[in-house]
């Protein structure tokens, strides 16, 4: 006769107790966060060192700005949906009025993201070893991509997104009456990556097509579930839009994200579905830094019907990690300029695609799987190009260099539109020459010059791309020509060299530009004067009155 009840029941007078779920037990180990936490930590400290390029400085004044008062949109121009701003207006708050304070914060992003990616993956998969192995590669494949391509929008979206596909796994789990909380931060942080990228738009869909597709319940709880998704996506969308409407800003914003952010998405992009799938593989294939991921993304996609036959309890992993590669191509291909940038929300997926063949091999219990794990760690390093970013960041760390020489002196940081050296002499120049008081305007692509001078400038064009940019071009140099001629800037800078086609739809530089607006040429020519040459800059003073 069978007992009344097990020694492991935990009914009244039971002494033992329950035997534990994968899911509580793999909650119960540490480990693959604390890899992740290293890895994310130690790779990341070589971003540390990186400057502005161009957009961080455009986004660091735009946020300076707003920390002195201005409204963005209305007293400031952006192109970008708001919490890129936001991000940087919290790195200055956080830590100071500097380059190096959004990398500090990209560094913590990136941890937040690597963290979220293992949790997903652990969760979606039941394996800690997958998790570490997914949550390591995410930052060894996005912080050797350099100055320019870190800390932008596309990269720090994919924190709310990991977030939404890590809370909506969790969801599965769970009976539909359960689930509804975590839906509901599902929907939050879809709402939140929006508003990082409208780019991302197709994030709530995928993951409702999931919801009634895979549905256990009846009609009517997947329509509940649903309704929950959606109402955490509208709430950060009805916030936002509260505040630009209690600032006055909704008109500015309308006009900016809906009127010239179309313009410029158009502009120089690649034509038709074939020339975005086109441009797509040229942009990998073109872009060094963009090789090891698409590799390991290749063996993922490669291995992942095998995987899906060998193991059942992989597989609705497998059909999320799908969902989250279609919402993060769908990014990619909409912008159809393919910067490499464009390419970040694609980083998680590829390091999740990394480890699923990876953890094929140190699954295995044996003596020689952490000998493999560190040979392999030490071979995407050195592919990655580590070595040589560790041994720049020890260099100024011991003193041997400064990181202000390592920015001016790096032909990394010096392109055909583009130099660092050059906006840091005339950040210097405008602090030896101007008082804080007087007002410059960089008739160029260069706002970085004036957070790195402290100056402040007129109007609320802070770069010359709407005043040149095929979009109600003639309207905006009216109202820029009136808060001028009102209020004139004390110094005028004009730039040579910044020829960015992809983004104005012209080959003209600044200085070429100038001369197809006459109203503004008249106006220097009758009331500055040139005062001197700085690197790629002319600087113009305005005449003393009689």
């Amino acid at each position: 006769m069978k007992p009344a009840s097990s020694p492991l029941s935990t009914g009244a007078g039971g002494t033992g107790s329950t035997p534990l779920s994968s899911a509580t037990r793999l909650a119960r180990r540490p480990w693959p966060f604390i890899s992740t936490a290293a890895a994310s930590l130690v790779l990341g400290a070589v971003s540390l060192i990186y400057p502005f390029g161009r957009d961080q400085g455009i986004h660091a004044f735009i946020a300076d700005a707003m920390l002195s008062g201005k409204v963005v949109y209305r007293d400031v121009f952006n192109i970008k949906p708001p919490l890129t701003t936001a991000v940087h207006a919290l790195a200055l708050l956080l830590f100071g009025h500097s380059m190096t304070a959004i990398r500090i914060l990209d560094l913590l992003w990136t941890l937040a993201t690597a963290l979220v990616l293992c949790a997903f993956a652990r969760r979606a998969f039941r394996s800690d070893v997958l998790g570490a192995i997914a949550g390591g590669l995410y930052p060894c494949f996005y912080v050797p991509l350099g100055f320019w391509t870190t800390a932008q929008t596309d990269g720090w979206l994919n924190l709310p997104v990991a977030g939404a596909f890590a809370l909506f796994a969790a969801a599965q789990e769970r009976e539909p009456r359960r689930a509804r909380l975590l839906l509901l931060g599902t929907g939050l942080c879809c709402g939140l990556a929006v508003l990082f990228k409208y780019t991302v738009g197709a994030l709530p869909l995928v993951l409702v097509l999931i919801l009634l597709i895979g549905r256990r319940a009846s009609l009517r709880d997947a329509a509940v579930s649903t309704a929950w998704l959606a109402l955490g996506v509208l709430i950060p969308l009805f916030l936002c839009a509260l505040a630009l409407l209690a600032d006055g800003a909704m008109p500015a914003f309308v006009e900016s994200q809906f009127g010239l952010v179309r313009a410029y998405a158009g502009i120089a992009a690649a034509p038709g579905l074939s020339g975005r799938l086109t441009g797509l593989v040229h942009g990998v294939i073109s872009a060094a830094g963009l090789r090891l991921p698409a590799l390991a993304l290749a063996a993922g996609v490669a291995s992942a019907w095998t995987l899906y036959r060998s193991r059942p309890d992989w597989r609705k992993g497998l059909l999320v990690a799908v969902a989250w590669l279609l919402v993060a191509t769908l990014s990619t291909v909409s912008q159809g300029k393919f910067f490499v940038y464009h390419y970040l929300p694609l980083l998680p997926v590829a390091a999740l695609a990394g480890a699923l063949p990876a953890v094929a091999v140190f699954a295995k219990p044996g003596r020689g799987r952490l000998l493999a794990g560190v040979v392999l760690a030490a071979m995407l390093l050195s592919v990655a190009g580590f070595p040589t970013r560790f041994g720049r960041l020890l260099r100024i760390l011991n003193g041997r260099e400064a990181a202000r020489h390592n920015w001016t002196s790096d032909p990394e940081y010096a392109g055909s539109d583009f130099s660092l050296p050059d906006d840091i002499e005339l950040a210097d120049y405008l602090r030896q020459s101007t008082l804080p008081s007087e007002r410059v305007f960089i008739w160029g692509f260069e706002p970085a010059v004036y957070f790195l001078a402290r100056r402040n400038t007129v109007s609320r064009f802070i770069y010359n791309l709407p005043l040149i940019a095929d979009y109600d071009r003639q309207r905006f140099r009216a109202e820029f020509m009136r808060a001028f001629v009102r209020d004139p800037a004390e110094v005028f800078v004009v730039e040579h060299g910044d020829s960015v086609p992809l983004a104005t739809g012209v080959h003209d530089d600044s200085y070429e530009a100038l001369h197809g607006f006459p109203e503004l040429l008249e106006l220097l020519a009758a009331d500055y004067h040139p005062e001197a040459r700085v690197g790629r800059f002319d600087v113009l003073r305005r005449n003393l009155g009689p």
